[in-house]
């Protein structure tokens, strides 16, 4: 079973949720979270499990896989990326790869 609770950060997201009409002491299960004819759901792996494989690293570069799917339609979307890493220094000394920063619009 899916579950699934809001949990704000501070006092605006609370508010935000009030005005939603959503309670944040709530748990709502997955009928609560899917109703509608709009629905999307994405998922991407971080470990390998029985849905998708995890994050893995070959070089500069880093792998996903993620699973999109619209209830609509019906549409199945397995999306498998390859992102390039950079290396960025830390205070510790220890190297650190991340994907690139994206700009600001």
């Amino acid at each position: 079973a899916m579950l699934g609770r809001l949990v704000p950060r501070n006092d605006e997201e609370r508010e935000a949720i009030q005005a939603a009409h959503g309670d944040h002491k709530r748990v709502y299960t997955a009928a609560d979270m899917i109703a509608g004819e709009e629905i999307f759901f994405a998922a991407t792996g971080v470990t390998d499990g029985m849905l998708l494989q995890g994050v893995s690293y070959a070089g500069d570069r880093a792998t996903t896989h993620s699973l999109v799917l619209r209830g609509k339609s019906g549409v199945r979307r397995l999306i498998h990326t390859d992102h390039p890493l950079r290396e960025s220094p830390t205070s510790s000394g220890v190297r650190v790869l991340s994907a690139p920063a994206h700009p600001s619009p």
